[in-house]
């Protein structure tokens, strides 16, 4: 059950001095369900000289969770000290639902569900775990709730009337089984939440900030609260398809930014890099090598094609050609798609001045042999008709007409121009630039000198081509990422729709 949430943070900065001490945050979280229901009025017997009228109204279950701060969490802790009592948040709640209410926590530190660390301002290696040690050589920190008096009680629940570990994962922390006089009076309750840590004698100086999130679900026997995905929970680039909006951000915020993982595309099982880059999107650090199979049909199930304006299947007229001797001839064609399988080929990561565009000559076989390793994978060649998965794109000559489909995979797309998902975000955010100075090739973009294809390679080693989803003017042309070895580097050159490029997909 995913109730639906109202969130309220509190944001309680932690300071942490340069004398090894230490301080916490925390988040509140409401979550609440309404529901009224009015029983309409009937005329009945309007045939005889009486009438009667009966009605009836449903008084709706209304619970509302808030929070205050009493006092800051903020704690100054030398170290070999254990703190208690560290801040006072109140957690308020009325709810007239007889069945009572439940309060859950999670831990929620740097955003991300389940992460139940303080966070070290210096390094992750220093983040201090959840625990509750008050001496050795371990830092550690931990939670506990009470009842504010005055106000009806409330259990608390599974060892939190003490200091307790901050939960990775939702759960219960206070009750309230049974609500008197339902329907004639609210019952309020107030909870208050406070915090222990123990900086161990060993602790680098530093700011160390955590924060835990409290959901509110009613009745008291509620199913407890999902808990939003992370990217460990996903196995297939398509899983990022399936997820809710909230569970997208929390897929988001639990990646470190410009740490590489490892998705697998469920069309062909071939395993991508991605990564959270510094524009605050997710991109694939290595290029697509879907093999276009002749007469089999892809859906929106698995292709990045629930959004498109001309269908959400997808049969192509023609196959992968492959590496070396081929399966088809490159026709040059707007209205066919072609694309060209190199076989399993790795950019050698040299950039050649005088490049003769032979794929043998400026790669190799063994990815351990490149700086770059499988992120240098040359993967496959696509004419911009294959790449945003049509038959024929002769149509699309408005200037700037964005095709809002590809062969991404589902959850994926091809970037645009001018958009928050276009190539110009990374390049501003990372300070991308080419050349043999130029860091375009380097992590955690990697980007690949893998020239461009028509009928035989070109400029290997001294040239990349992406396709973006936009159209040119005419129907021989789409904007591309351009960049070579002189230092040209340009996110929306337009151009050469027929030829060969490589694709990189962008979490939608």
């Amino acid at each position: 059950m995913k109730p639906s949430y109202q969130t309220s943070k509190l944001e309680k900065l932690l300071h942490r001095t340069t004398a090894g001490l230490f301080a916490l945050s925390a988040v509140c979280f409401m979550v609440y369900t309404t529901e009224l229901n009015y029983a309409h009025a009937d005329d009945e017997d309007l045939g005889s000289a009486s009438s009667s009228l009966d009605a009836s109204v449903t008084v709706g279950t209304a619970c509302n969770f808030s929070s205050n701060v009493d006092n800051q969490h903020n704690a100054t802790i030398t170290n070999g000290v254990n703190s208690t009592d560290i801040g006072k948040t109140t957690l308020n709640v009325t709810c007239n639902d007889q069945g009572g209410y439940a309060v859950y926590a999670i831990g929620y530190t740097n955003d991300e569900y389940g992460n139940t660390s303080l966070k070290s301002s210096i390094s992750d290696d220093y983040n201090i775990s959840t625990g509750t040690s008050t001496s050795g050589n371990t830092s550690n920190w931990s939670m506990k709730l009470s009842t504010v008096p005055g106000t009806t009680t409330a259990t608390i629940e599974n060892g939190y009337n003490n200091y307790h570990i901050v939960p990775d994962d939702y759960t219960k922390v206070a009750t309230l089984n049974t609500i008197t006089n339902p329907g004639t009076s609210t019952t309020g309750s107030s909870i208050s939440t406070t915090y222990q840590a123990y900086v161990s004698p060993a602790q680098p100086a530093g700011t160390y900030s955590g924060k835990v999130k409290y959901a509110l679900v009613h009745p008291s026997t509620a199913p407890t609260p999902e808990k939003p995905k992370t990217i460990n929970d996903l196995t297939y680039m398509q899983d990022l398809a399936t997820l809710s909006v909230e569970d997208k951000t929390s897929v988001l915020n639990s990646m470190t930014e410009e740490q590489q993982y490892r998705l697998k595309d469920s069309r062909d099982q071939k395993d991508y890099y991605i990564s959270k880059l510094k524009d605050g999107n997710i991109w694939m650090t290595q290029n697509l090598d879907l093999d276009i199979e002749a007469g089999r049909t892809y859906t929106s199930a698995d292709t990045d094609l629930a959004n498109s304006s001309i269908g959400t299947t997808w049969t192509p007229t023609s196959s992968e050609a492959t590496y070396p001797t081929g399966t088809t001839t490159w026709n040059g064609s707007t209205t066919t798609p072609e694309s060209y399988d190199p076989g399993d080929l790795y950019w050698d990561g040299t950039l050649y001045t005088n490049y003769d565009g032979n794929l043998n000559n400026e790669t190799v076989t063994d990815p351990s042999q490149t700086s770059g390793g499988t992120h240098y994978h040359i993967g496959n060649y696509y004419n911009w008709i294959a790449a945003v998965a049509m038959n024929d794109s002769s149509s699309y000559t408005s200037q700037y007409a964005d095709v809002n489909q590809s062969i991404c995979p589902a959850g994926w797309r091809l970037p645009n121009l001018s958009e928050d998902k276009s190539y110009q975000n990374p390049i501003n955010a990372q300070g991308l630039t080419a050349g043999t100075s130029g860091n375009i090739q380097n992590s955690p973009v990697y980007f690949v000198y893998g020239g461009y294809w028509s009928g035989r390679s070109y400029s290997v080693g001294g040239d990349g081509r992406y396709w973006s989803n936009v159209a040119v003017s005419s129907s021989d042309d789409s904007y591309f990422l351009h960049f070579n070895i002189y230092g040209y580097l340009n996110p929306q050159l337009g151009k050469d729709r027929i030829v060969g490029s490589s694709l990189r997909c962008i979490a939608r």
